[in-house]
């Protein structure tokens, strides 16, 4: 049984409220403390209460740009805080993904740069929006810590810090716009570090071990469009088991190496989807490895295929595309088609 949760005096409270942005604190068990008036605007916005008790908060808290401090008291733990972006200059949630969104590409070389900062977010979307992707549409992540205890937060890296998954924020959501009007579809992006279980004797990596990113990828890919699947086969009554994997291996990635994966739909067909993921060391760089599955869907009741959902193919739009477009996004060559055995 978990402690009883500790509380804050008044005069903290007082001095959270003050700040000019939002201010979440969780205890050492993932638990939310104390939310100031601005962070709670934005908690409430994501539209699931479900978010306030688990600790799927944190994580949404993070992949929305929150920067993580750790607090403690001399060596002890006392849990975590996350700030995020308020102010004079505050945007909505939904401008300030999209802002990240041209912000990270201008850096690094994006053909969507230009195309992002061309298109405005139409009146009323966030609703729309909301409805289609789910509250939020946006990804999961770990980020950095500190050990600062409730100081002013320093300007937020742009690669998360420490190890773990991470979402790298090029491409990574596209969930600021909508309909006809909306931004191209762009790849799903995490980052995940290879692991001491996933190398071999030689310290590369084992073939097998890319399972195991990919999955990370296309649960990440599912969740930013309001799909986690505890939900999904719950919603539509069915199951999406895997026909078909393939994978081929372009470059030895080693122990420790962070990698950066790329997830997107490249086939949507009546009963069954593939779902693409392309390896790198860094967008820009060639291909470490790629890989796809043929997901099937099926009723959870006899398991027999049926069509896919309409609005499961309408939700995974932002990330529906062709490999040879998602490569050129990404900056990264298609690889030579493999000889037939």
């Amino acid at each position: 049984m978990l402690p009883s949760p500790p509380t804050f005096a008044p005069i903290g409270q007082a001095v959270m409220e003050s700040f000019s942005e939002g201010v979440v604190v969780f205890d050492t068990h993932g638990r939310m403390l104390y939310a100031n008036h601005r962070a709670r605007r934005l908690i409430d916005s994501l539209g699931d209460p479900a978010f306030v008790r688990g600790p799927a908060l944190r994580e949404r808290l993070v992949a929305l740009g929150g920067r993580v401090r750790a607090l403690k008291h001399g060596p002890t733990d006392l849990g975590e805080a996350i700030f995020l972006a308020d102010g004079d200059h505050a945007k909505t949630l939904a401008e300030r993904e999209r802002q990240a969104i041209v912000d990270t590409l201008e850096v690094t070389g994006g053909r969507l740069a230009e195309t992002a900062r061309r298109s405005p977010r139409p009146r009323g979307a966030s609703a729309s929006v909301a409805r289609r992707c789910g509250a939020g549409c946006a990804p999961t992540a770990c980020a950095t810590t500190g050990t600062e205890a409730l100081a002013p937060p320093r300007a937020p890296d742009r690669r998360p810090a420490d190890p773990g998954v991470g979402v790298l924020p090029t491409l990574a959501s596209r969930s600021g716009s909508t309909g006809r009007d909306a931004m191209p579809a762009t790849p799903y992006i995490i980052e995940e570090y290879v692991r001491w279980s996933d190398v071999d004797f030689a310290g590369i990596i084992f073939y097998g071990s890319y399972v195991r990113f990919f999955e990370i990828a296309e649960t990440e890919l599912f969740r930013s469009c309001g799909l986690a699947y505890t939900r999904v086969f719950d919603r539509y009554d069915i199951f999406l088991p895997r026909k078909a994997v393939h994978s081929e291996f372009y470059a030895p990635a080693r122990l420790d190496d962070r990698l950066t994966v790329a997830a997107y739909v490249g086939r949507v067909g009546t009963k069954s989807m593939t779902l693409n993921f392309d390896v790198l060391r860094a967008p820009g760089s060639g291909l470490v490895a790629a890989g796809w599955m043929v997901l099937v869907c099926v009723d959870r009741k006899h398991l027999k295929s049926r069509p896919l959902p309409a609005d499961l193919i309408d939700a995974l739009a932002p990330h529906t595309l062709p490999p040879a477009a998602a490569r050129a996004l990404l900056g990264a060559d298609s690889p030579s088609p493999s000889p037939s055995p």
